[in-house]
């Protein structure tokens, strides 16, 4: 309606350069909602996860550990996140955004490390393995190969979080491990009580 409104009410909208603007923006905005709401949907029924592992970790926290029920597991950098949807609900928009706590050489595995803090997260404790989940990610930007890639010399890393923001941090610090990092790493790491 705003297309056909937009190119055929007043002379502005109604010129053949300004008519193929408005169809392009048209042809995109169809795209994003097909893209978002069915291309990526069906992608993630085509490759479910299971959960594998749900543990205690901190008053509150728990860690999950979730696998592919069948190939390879989503590629991702320590310090990125992703949208976790739980039973069978890959239409049920993107999910809840959490950051990997595990790291990318630890896959097929796949950790996060969530707090209860809400309707959906106060239940996370009672998920059962071989519960199936979808992912939709990686997304995020903390990665440090983001700042320090190939040709970049750095002294080291600072890491600074709070509460259930150190799991992005451990998956950088897992990630390290894994690889022979050998630059020091510094975390600084506050917690309103000693159980978080």
């Amino acid at each position: 309606a705003g297309f056909v409104h937009a190119t055929s009410d007043g002379i502005y909208g109604a010129t053949g350069a300004l008519k193929v603007y408005w169809g392009a923006l048209l042809l995109l905005a169809i795209g994003s909602l097909f893209t978002v709401h069915l291309a990526r949907p069906l992608g993630r029924m085509r490759s479910p996860y299971k959960v594998a592992d749900v543990q205690q970790v901190g008053d509150q926290t728990w860690q999950v550990a979730i696998e592919p029920t069948s190939g390879d597991a989503l590629d991702f950098e320590p310090g990125q996140y992703a949208f976790l949807s739980l039973h069978h609900q890959p239409f049920m928009g993107s999910g809840h955004p959490f950051s990997f706590s595990s790291a990318p050489a630890m896959r097929p595995r796949i950790e996060f490390t969530i707090k209860e803090n809400g309707d959906f997260t106060s239940t996370i404790g009672d998920l059962a393995p071989g519960t199936e989940v979808h992912l939709d990610g990686p997304y995020g930007y903390l990665s440090p190969a983001r700042y320090h890639g190939p040709g970049v010399d750095h002294d080291g890393l600072v890491l600074i979080a709070g509460g259930v923001g150190i799991a992005p941090m451990m998956s950088i610090l897992r990630q390290g491990a894994a690889t022979g990092q050998t630059k020091p790493v510094l975390l600084l790491y506050a917690a309103s009580k000693v159980g978080d």
